[in-house]
């Protein structure tokens, strides 16, 4: 009997028999990719370990006790609160792995002053700075060609291309993971190894600054983080609308879908920034002295010529900021 019935007797003929095999080969594969994917889980497991060691040692033992890794839905790594913890608490500082003086440009100079503070850190440092994010655009395809042909005819050795390529690897992570150190990058841009670690959000529970004195990025809660909390920090100004503020992260590769982007809030939010732009840009053309900036900006709306006006937009930038929960532009404000 031909059919699927064929494979239940001693009679079944050579070529049922044969088609037996095809579950064993089906299982066979499966244990294959189940054993990738064990291999895979037990990588990840190791990295994580490695990641955290590296963290308890670059913000010590008591602020490493307050962070939590793990993943976070499609961002990656994140640091949560592994406790609570009160507004205005140091969360952590921490010394940079990397600082150059000047913003990082594609060209062959930035390349060698990175690498080189790179091979100048310890094993387990220089590891930790390799293990951090690459977002794949950050270097522009044009300038990679023209840094490679640089390098390769300034380095003498049997593995060119492999050391050309770890030059550019560092160029890309230092370009996805730098911050300023000071306003306006006073101090130079930096990567920190557990400050990378933060994800952004448009309404962020957490605020940096460089501490030049100590020569140290401090993070420190804007609001109470429950237990379970990411922390995250804002990579962009957040007086902008929600599409100028999704264009800016795209450098990063990513969409923002924190509860002002795509919660609830959403539209409320939304209207609230659009507001706030306005005031922003009405009092920055106001404070402008440069008379040709001013001949050619041409914002929304302009402040009030009397003190009284322009004291009652300031108040609701404030107000607004409160609503939004942006402590630090509130301050600022």
């Amino acid at each position: 009997m031909k059919g699927n019935n064929a494979r239940e007797g001693p009679s079944a003929s050579h070529s049922s028999i044969e088609n037996v095999d095809e579950p064993t080969e089906s299982v066979a594969a499966l244990s294959e990719n189940f054993g990738k994917l064990a291999m895979q889980k037990a990588q990840e497991a190791q990295e994580e370990e490695t990641i955290r060691e590296h963290i308890a040692l670059a913000v010590g033992n008591e602020s490493a006790a307050l962070l939590e890794l793990r993943h976070a839905v499609d961002k990656g790594y994140g640091l949560f609160a592994a406790k609570d913890i009160k507004r205005g608490t140091c969360i952590f500082k921490e010394a940079p792995l990397v600082l150059i003086t000047r913003e990082a440009s594609d060209n062959p100079e930035t390349v060698f002053n990175i690498s080189q503070q790179v091979s100048k850190l310890p094993q387990e440092q220089r590891r930790a700075h390799r293990l951090l994010h690459t977002e794949v655009n950050s270097i522009d395809p044009a300038a990679v060609r023209i840094i490679r042909n640089v390098l390769a005819r300034n380095i003498n050795h049997v593995d060119t291309n492999a050391i050309v390529q770890r030059k550019i690897d560092d160029l890309a992570i230092f370009k996805t993971n730098c911050v300023q150190a000071g306003m306006g990058g006073q101090y130079g841009y930096a990567v920190f190894l557990t400050y990378s670690r933060l994800n952004h959000s448009c309404s962020p529970n957490a605020h940096h600054a460089y501490n030049e004195r100590e020569g140290l990025e401090m993070l420190h809660a804007v609001r109470n983080i429950t237990s379970g909390e990411e922390i995250t920090v804002s990579y962009i100004n957040l007086l902008r609308t929600s599409s100028q503020r999704a264009a800016e992260l795209q450098q990063w590769g990513f969409a923002c879908a924190c509860e002002c982007c795509k919660g609830s809030g959403a539209p409320a939010s939304k209207a609230r920034r659009r507001r706030m732009l306005d005031i922003d840009q009405a009092i920055a053309f106001d404070e402008c002295a440069n008379p040709l900036t001013r001949a050619f900006s041409q914002p929304k709306y302009t402040l009030p010529q009397h003190i009284t006006g322009k004291l009652a937009w300031v108040e609701e930038l404030v107000m607004l900021c409160g609503d939004e929960g942006l402590v630090v532009d509130q301050m600022n404000a």
